[in-house]
C-alpha cells in the first residue's frame, strides 16, 4: 500500500511490472460497521499478465475497475522453489527486499489470506520478528449474502461435522453441487466397528448413492445422466430403514436391501463432505478417496429433525467461503479435449500456454475461424514445440530445437507483431519467422461458438494442414492466455474426457507419485498465483478470534522404500572433456606455427553457466590474439583489430541450456566470423594476417600468462567435444599441459557433484556467532555423509548438518550442551536419488530444520549457551583427516551425490569463490537412472 492505494508488483526474471488500483483505502475511524472497515484485495498473475482488484467488503467487485498490466512474452514463468520466503505485513530489517518496493511494513489487520486457493493460516508462521507488535484482529466478516452456506473445495481437503441428533432408521442428505470432476467423494459417514456406512459420490460423472450394514454394500443407486457439467445440481439422498431413494434433478431412483437389518448405528460417526482425511479408510466399502473440486451449497441433514449445516462450525481443510474460482488447469488422458470460443490474434497479439507431458507428438491447441486459411496452433512433434500460423496469405512454421516432453512444466508463447512471429519456450526465444506479405489479423471469428480446441480435436475436424500433430494430448495444460487475456477452462462450449480444474499426475505420468501423497510439492515451477487479502487500515484492539481450521501435515508415502536407490554407472562422451572444476582449468596444446591469412576451428560445447573462456591463441607478446569466450550466456570473440586495438563481436543466441551447441570460428584474409548452430554467422573486418603462435589454450588461462585487451581468464564450466583446428581433430585429454580437466558425463543437470572423496572449504575463517541459516537441495543414494561442518580446533564449539542413517541431522554443540534435531522421514526416503530440499537455521540456542517443505523440527539448548563462537573452516561435503575432531558430526563419511542452490545466510554459494575445492565437480551433476 502506497499513498493509500494498493499496488501489485512482480518480476518473473526479466522486468519488474507494477499495477496500482484506483480504490483509495480509508481509515476506519468513525465507522461502526465492521463491513465498512474491511477491504478485499485480489491479485493474480497468469503467465505474463498481472491483475488487481480492490473493493470494500460492503460493496461488490466492479469488473470495470480491474487494474492490469502485462510483461513481454519472455517473462511468463515464475520459478518459486522449495524454501522460498513468504513475508506478511513487512520484512525483517536484515532482509534485502526488491528495490522497487516503496514500503516495508504494514499497520492494520490482515485476514482470510489465500495463496493459489489454499487458505494460509496467519498464526502458522515460521518466524515472528520480535519488534513487530502482532495481535489478533476481529474475524473477517462475511458480507455477500449469496455466499451464505456456499463453500468451495480445492480437491485436496474436506469438511467434517458431528452427527446430527440421530435416528437409527432414518438419514436424509440434500445439497447442491457444481463441478467438472467426474470422480469425487461428496458425502461419507461410517461406523468401522459395526460396518454400517452411507456415501454419495461422483463416478464417471454420475451421482452414486450407497449404504450398507455390517460391512456389506446393500443398496447402490446410480443416475443414468452425467452431472459433472459445472452447473448447480440438486441432490437428495435418503435411507429409511432398508429403503433407499436418490433424486438428482429430474431423475429419481429407488432401491431396497434384502437384509433383515433396518437400523444403522451412526450416532457417534462424523459426517464428511467433499473428501476425507488420510486416516479415514473408505476402501473396504469400495468408495473413492478422491477429494471434491468444486462448490457445495444449501446442505441439509435430516434424522431426528432437520438441520441446515454450516461447514464453518466444524473442521475444514482446503475450503473457502463462496464459489468464485476460474479453472486455469486441465488434465487430459490422451483421448479428450476442451472446446472454447475461438479468439482472433490481431497485428500485435499472441497466445501462451503452459504444459507438462511425456508425450512426443501431441496437439496442445488449435484455433480455427470461419475464414479459410485462418488458424494458429501449438503442438509437440518429437518432443519439440511447434507453432503454425496462417493469416490468410500463407502458413509459417516455427519449431524449437530442444525437446520438452520431460514431465516438467514448460511455458510456450507465440508472439505476433504484424508479420513477425516469434516462439518462446520457458521465456527464451527459440525461433522466429515472417508471415507472407498482406498477412494481417489471424481471424478467429465464427458464426457459431467454439473453434478453439485445446488438447485434441473432435471427429470431423481435419487439421493435418494446420498443426504439426493432431494426436490427442496426454498430460497437464495450465494458464492459457490469448492477447494477454486469461482464458479460463470453466466455460467450455464442449468437452470430453477431461479433468477441468485439476491434473492427476500419478495417472498421466510414469514413475511419479500422486502429488497429494508427496512430501515434496509436485511442481517446482509455479506458473501463476492468486492472493486474496482482506485488510482494514488500522489495527483493532480485540480478542484473538480464529476459526477452527485443521491443516494436514505432510504425508509419508503409503509404501516406504526398503533400501536406498542404486545409482547406475555414469557413462562418458567420447572425444569430450569437462572444464571448470577449478577456476582456471585449461589444456595447453602444442601445434605448428600459424602465420597465415586463413584458419578455422570448430567444436561442440555444453554448459549451464553463463561465463567462461573457451579458446585462446596469441603470439609471443600476446599483441596479436584471438579469444573465444562465453559471457552472459552468449558467445563472443575478442581479437586484434586493423587499428591495433582489441575488437569484439558476439552472437545473440543463448546457449546455457545444457544442450550441445556447434561453434565455428573462421578467419579469412579480410574477415573473421563466428557461427553458432545454424544461425547466421556474425562477421567483422580484420587485417590480412593475425600472427599467432602455439600453444593453444582450451578453457581458462594460466595465472602466469600475461594477456592484453578484454580477455577472460576464468574457464568455461562445461564440456568441449570434437575440437578441430584447420580440419585436424585435437585430442584434448592428451595435451602437453592439462589442469582441472575431466571426462565429460553423457547426461548432466545443473548442480555440483561430490564423488564421495572430495570436499570444499567455503571459508578458512568463517565466523558463526549466534545465528546461521543454511538452505540447499540435494540428491544422493547414500544414507550417510557430512554436508556442512565447522568446529573449533579443540572440538568445541561445533556445528554440523549431515545425513545419518538416512535422516538429515542438524547439530550445534558447546562444551556442556549439545542440541540436535533431525528429519522425520523414513530412513530410506531421502536416499532415493531424487532432489530434496533442506532449510536449517541456528537462532541463538535454537536449531530448526525443515526437509521437503514438511513440518519443521527443532531443538532448544541452554539459555546460557547462545553463542557458538566458531571462527574456523566451514567444510561442505566432508572434511580432511587433519580437521578432526569435528565434535558435532555423527559420521565421518564424505557426502556422495549432488548439491544445488546452496545458500549460506541467504547468499548463494559461488563455487569458484570458495577457498578450496578438492575433487568437487562444479560443472554439472551426472544423471544416472536409479534402480530401485
Amino acid at each position: 500500500m502506497v499513498d493509500q492505494r494498493i499496488r501489485f508488483v512482480w518480476n518473473a526474471g526479466d522486468e519488474t511490472k507494477m499495477v496500482e488500483h484506483d480504490e483509495r483505502i480509508e481509515s476506519y475511524f468513525g465507522k461502526t460497521d465492521e463491513k465498512d472497515m474491511w477491504y478485499r484485495v485480489h491479485a493474480e498473475k497468469v503467465g505474463n499478465v498481472g491483475r488487481l482488484s480492490v473493493n470494500k467488503l460492503s460493496s461488490s467487485p466492479n469488473p470495470d475497475q480491474l487494474a492490469e498490466a502485462s510483461t513481454s512474452h519472455d517473462s511468463i514463468r515464475s520459478d518459486f522453489v522449495d524454501g522460498v520466503d513468504l513475508f506478511i505485513a513487512g520484512m525483517p530489517s536484515d532482509y534485502q527486499g526488491p528495490e522497487e518496493l516503496m514500503s516495508s511494513s504494514f499497520d492494520g489487520c490482515i485476514g482470510a489470506v489465500e495463496v493459489d486457493g489454499q487458505t494460509l493460516g496467519l498464526f502458522n508462521f515460521r518466524k515472528l520478528v520480535q519488534k513487530v507488535n502482532c495481535h489478533g484482529c476481529s474475524i473477517v466478516p462475511v458480507v455477500d449474502e449469496s455466499f451464505h452456506l456456499v463453500y468451495q473445495f480445492n480437491g485436496r481437503g474436506y469438511a467434517s461435522l458431528p452427527q446430527v441428533r440421530y435416528s437409527t432408521e432414518l438419514l436424509r442428505v440434500s445439497f447442491q453441487f457444481k463441478s467438472f470432476w467426474k470422480d469425487a467423494l461428496l458425502f461419507y459417514t461410517a461406523n468401522d466397528t459395526s460396518g454400517d456406512f452411507l456415501s454419495i459420490e461422483l463416478q464417471s460423472g454420475r451421482v452414486v448413492f450407497q449404504f450398507g450394514f455390517m460391512g456389506r454394500i446393500d443398496v447402490r443407486l446410480s443416475t443414468q445422466l452425467q452431472y459433472n457439467t459445472n452447473r448447480w445440481t440438486l441432490v437428495r439422498a435418503s435411507r429409511n430403514k432398508h429403503e433407499g431413494t436418490l433424486e438428482v434433478e429430474k431423475e429419481k431412483l429407488n432401491g431396497s436391501s434384502r437384509a433383515g437389518v433396518v437400523t444403522m448405528d451412526l450416532a457417534k460417526s462424523l459426517m464428511f463432505f467433499a473428501g476425507v482425511p488420510l486416516d479415514v479408510k473408505t476402501e473396504k466399502y469400495n468408495i473413492t478417496r478422491l477429494g471434491f473440486l468444486g462448490c457445495l451449497r444449501e446442505t441439509i441433514v435430516v434424522s431426528r429433525g432437520s438441520y441446515t449445516k454450516d461447514f464453518l462450525e466444524g473442521i475444514y481443510v482446503g475450503m473457502s467461503i463462496g464459489c468464485r474460482s476460474k479453472a486455469s488447469v486441465i488434465g487430459l488422458p490422451g483421448s479428450g479435449l476442451v472446446e472454447l470460443p475461438s479468439v482472433s490474434i490481431p497485428n500485435e497479439g499472441g497466445v501462451a500456454v503452459s504444459f507438462r507431458t511425456q508425450q512426443g507428438d501431441a496437439l496442445i491447441l488449435l484455433s480455427v475461424g470461419s475464414k479459410p486459411n485462418h488458424f494458429y496452433s501449438i503442438s509437440l512433434t518429437d518432443g519439440r514445440v511447434s507453432a503454425w500460423l496462417n493469416a490468410g496469405s500463407g502458413v509459417v512454421r516455427v519449431t524449437s530445437e530442444r525437446r520438452y516432453n520431460d514431465s516438467k512444466v514448460h511455458s510456450a508463447a507465440v508472439r505476433k507483431e504484424h508479420r513477425l512471429v516469434e516462439l518462446y519456450v520457458d521465456d527464451a526465444l527459440v525461433g522466429s519467422a515472417r508471415l507472407p506479405p498482406n498477412s494481417g489479423t489471424v481471424d478467429g471469428s465464427r458464426e457459431s461458438d467454439g473453434g478453439l480446441y485445446v488438447g485434441g480435436i473432435p471427429v470431423g475436424v481435419l487439421a493435418d494442414q494446420m498443426s504439426a500433430s493432431v494426436n490427442a494430448f496426454r498430460g497437464c495444460l495450465f494458464d492459457l492466455l490469448i492477447n494477454n487475456r486469461a482464458v479460463p477452462f470453466d466455460a467450455p462450449v464442449a468437452f470430453d474426457s477431461v479433468d477441468v480444474g485439476r491434473c492427476m499426475e500419478s495417472d498421466l505420468f510414469t514413475n511419479l507419485t500422486d502429488p497429494s501423497l508427496l512430501k515434496i510439492p509436485s511442481s517446482p515451477t509455479i506458473p501463476s498465483f492468486t492472493v486474496t487479502v482482506t485488510v482494514p487500515v488500522v489495527a483493532v484492539a480485540s480478542e484473538l478470534i480464529t476459526p477452527a481450521i485443521h491443516s494436514t501435515k505432510p504425508v509419508i508415502p503409503t509404501q516406504e522404500p526398503l533400501t536406498c536407490a542404486t545409482e547406475a554407472d555414469f557413462s562418458h562422451v567420447t572425444h569430450a572433456v569437462s572444464f571448470g572444476d577449478i577456476r582456471y582449468s585449461n589444456a595447453e596444446i602444442e601445434m605448428e606455427k600459424i602465420n597465415v591469412a586463413k584458419f578455422n576451428l570448430s567444436m561442440l560445447i555444453r554448459t549451464y553457466y553463463s561465463k567462461g573462456q573457451i579458446f585462446y591463441i596469441g603470439n609471443k607478446n600476446q599483441i596479436d590474439f584471438v579469444s573465444l569466450y562465453l559471457l552472459n550466456g552468449t558467445l563472443g570473440i575478442v581479437y586484434m583489430g586493423t587499428d591495433g586495438k582489441a575488437k569484439a563481436i558476439s552472437s545473440d543466441l543463448i546457449i546455457t541450456d545444457g544442450l550441445w551447441h556447434n561453434l565455428g570460428l573462421a578467419k579469412s584474409s579480410t574477415s573473421i566470423s563466428l557461427q553458432v548452430d545454424e544461425a547466421e554467422p556474425v562477421v567483422a573486418e580484420v587485417s590480412q594476417e593475425i600472427i599467432v603462435l602455439s600453444p593453444i589454450y582450451i578453457g581458462g588461462l594460466p595465472k602466469d600468462l600475461e594477456v592484453h585487451g578484454n580477455v577472460l581468464r576464468e574457464s568455461l564450466k562445461g564440456c568441449v567435444r570434437n575440437f578441430e583446428v584447420n580440419g585436424q581433430m585435437i585430442d584434448i585429454a592428451n595435451s602437453k599441459v592439462i589442469m582441472g580437466v575431466r571426462q565429460c558425463f553423457s547426461r548432466s543437470e545443473p548442480g555440483v557433484h561430490f564423488d564421495g572423496y572430495g570436499y570444499a572449504v567455503y571459508a578458512e575463517h568463517y565466523r558463526i556467532a549466534s545465528d546461521l541459516s543454511l538452505s540447499f537441495e540435494f540428491r544422493t543414494t547414500r544414507q550417510n555423509g557430512v554436508i556442512f561442518s565447522s568446529s573449533h580446533p579443540t572440538g568445541f564449539p561445533a556445528l554440523a548438518l549431515e545425513m545419518v542413517d538416512g535422516k538429515i541431522k542438524f547439530t550445534a554443540a558447546n562444551l556442556d550442551n549439545v542440541y540436535s534435531t533431525e528429519s522425520e522421514l523414513c530412513g530410506y526416503c531421502l536416499c532415493d536419488g531424487k532432489w530434496h530440499s533442506v532449510n536449517a537455521e541456528l537462532i541463538r540456542n535454537l536449531v530448526t530444520l525443515k526437509v521437503d517443505g514438511g513440518r519443521p523440527t527443532a531443538s532448544v539448548g541452554s539459555e546460557n549457551e547462545v553463542l557458538l563462537g566458531i571462527e574456523n573452516e566451514l567444510y561442505i561435503g566432508g572434511f580432511p583427516v587433519y580437521a578432526l575432531p569435528q565434535m558435532a558430526t555423527h559420521t565421518s563419511e564424505f557426502f556422495q551425490g549432488c548439491l544445488r542452490n546452496v545458500r549460506i545466510n541467504g547468499t548463494l554459494v559461488d563455487w569458484h569463490s570458495v577457498d578450496s575445492l578438492v575433487d568437487v565437480h562444479v560443472s554439472g551433476c551426472p544423471i544416472g537412472e536409479p534402480l530401485n
